[in-house]
């Protein structure tokens, strides 16, 4: 998945770039700096099965915070799937709604 200035979440709705986000704001959140310079962070969705087993929230900024991606993967990381289109993933909306919401709060992103 490429770099977008506006990423669309399947089944939740689009995204974009807050722009009050700071680089210093998504160290605070434990996003961390890769070789390339961008600033990635992937959070559990399930943690009660640990971060090997579980569905995953990853969030990738490019170093220079023009651009982003979102992906929710499955346990290995290998596909980015849908959580929102069955009702037995309540538990996963909810984790991911409250890390979306956390970015939202810190003005890393903005839902539009």
């Amino acid at each position: 998945m490429a770099f977008e200035k506006i990423v669309d979440v399947k089944g939740d709705g689009k995204y974009q770039i807050d722009p009050q986000i700071k680089a210093f704001t998504l160290r605070d959140l434990g996003f961390t700096e890769n070789n390339a310079g961008a600033y990635s962070q992937t959070f559990m969705l399930e943690p009660d099965k640990g971060f090997d087993l579980s569905r995953k929230l990853k969030i990738t900024f490019k170093g220079d915070l023009s651009a982003f991606k979102i992906s929710i993967l499955t346990a290995n990381q290998a596909l980015n799937i849908n959580i929102f289109k069955d009702e037995k993933n309540k538990a996963l909306v909810e984790q991911y709604r409250f890390y979306i919401q956390s970015l939202i709060d810190r003005q890393v992103i903005k839902k539009i």
